[in-house]
């Protein structure tokens, strides 16, 4: 049975509507002519996907997940498949319409023909959430092609988490799209922490006027990871903060990309990135900004830190600003070095061992960002994860 044989059944055995079949199929009959974005010391065959393997199992859930508290507010917290049939015209507007176009990549139309299941969060106009919304808890983390699709009305303000469960594949991508109206802010908290053999997470956002959006987020994958993070500043007086830490041992290699695009006035784009590579760990780190033509007064900025622990590791940083306007502000600073001998003199001087010496002096340089996470249970698992990571050193 063919891909296009089995997206047809899969789709038929759930009752999706036509424009979804319609446009998985057309996906899949386009990806082959599709490019796949270039990144240096990334192989494209390095992650492609084997969708001859997908097991099409998911059964379609109609329930509205939210609390008794969030439905009371309009809020909305399903299966991805399921809104597509219960909220049509508002899925076919926006599902990989705004945040990332379906048919611009390769990987992104393999993505959206072969979508297995997903989380489709919508909170309406005007909506203040009180307490963290999860959006992990009703995703089925073994799926290799797993979507969320979060949409903000105006005025509101909500605070979202992540949280990986434990899968063990070969591949695992998850695609998050965060698209935000008019003065909506959003906080997003994700904590990486997959067993896959390669995992691959992209998050990609759409900002209307004076939204704000910030991303915390711990990349703590136990094997090879690829992330990539693009923010659109379409409306004038939209801000958007990348912050990320990262975290390489042994063998694995990483490749995070971030990407923010100032398309409106008066925008402000600021991505921060820390990271630790030891063992024989490969971590390359891509963070552009970019000012389009037209967006007058804004500022783009960059700071990028790798320590690199051991002779065989090996941090790389790509810093790019590409400006195409007067009256912005834009600047970025990057640096790889070792841990400071000054600080570990001082330590082993107090009666500690070199390793507890090197542990201390790298948790302090990740754990000031997982302080931003504000679930405690979810904080304290990351710290956990740290340690046993560095434990193994």
């Amino acid at each position: 049975m063919t891909i296009l044989d089995q997206i047809e059944r899969y789709s038929k055995a759930n009752h999706e509507p036509q424009w979804l079949y319609e446009k998985r199929r057309v996906a899949w009959q386009i990806q082959k002519d599709l490019k796949q974005p270039r990144l240096n010391n990334v192989r494209p065959v390095d992650w492609n996907l084997n969708h001859e393997q997908i097991h099409w199992h998911h059964q379609v859930d109609f329930k509205n997940y939210a609390s008794d508290e969030e439905q009371k507010q309009g809020i909305v917290k399903m299966d991805l498949l399921a809104a597509a049939s219960q909220y049509s015209n508002l899925m076919q507007e926006n599902l990989m319409e705004k945040g990332v176009m379906w048919n611009q990549y390769r990987f992104a139309a393999q993505h959206l023909a072969c979508l297995q299941s997903g989380v489709f969060l919508f909170i309406p106009s005007n909506t203040v959430c009180s307490k963290p919304i999860d959006l992990s808890d009703i995703l089925s983390h073994g799926d290799l092609e797993k979507h969320i699709l979060v949409i903000v009305g105006a005025n509101s303000e909500a605070t979202l988490e992540f949280k990986d469960r434990a899968t063990a594949k070969e591949h695992g991508h998850l695609m998050v799209e965060i698209l935000l109206g008019d003065n909506a802010h959003v906080k997003y908290y994700d904590a990486a922490k997959s067993q896959n053999r390669k995992s691959h997470r992209m998050l990609y956002a759409y900002l209307a006027q004076n939204a704000s959006l910030k991303t915390y987020v711990a990349l703590l994958n136990y094997h090879d990871a690829l992330y990539n993070s693009q923010i659109n500043l379409d409306g004038d007086g939209s801000e958007a903060e990348i912050h990320i830490i990262n975290l390489g041992t042994n063998v694995q290699h990483q490749s995070i990309c971030t990407h923010i695009i100032n398309r409106g006035s008066n925008t402000r784009g600021l991505i921060k990135e820390r990271g630790v590579v030891d063992g024989h760990a490969r971590t390359h780190c891509y963070t552009n900004g970019e000012i389009v033509k037209g967006a007058k007064d804004t500022s783009s900025d960059q700071i990028s830190r790798l320590l690199t622990l051991s002779k065989q590791s090996r941090g790389e940083i790509d810093p790019i600003l590409l400006i195409k306007d007067n009256d912005i502000v834009a600047s970025h600073a990057a640096s790889i070095g070792k841990l400071d001998p000054n600080q570990l003199y001082y330590l082993k001087s107090r009666g500690l061992d070199d390793q507890t010496a090197d542990s201390i002096l790298i948790r302090g340089f990740l754990e000031p960002l997982l302080t931003h996470f504000p679930d405690r249970k979810m904080r304290q698992s990351m710290v956990d994860l740290l340690e046993e990571r560095l434990d193994e050193r």
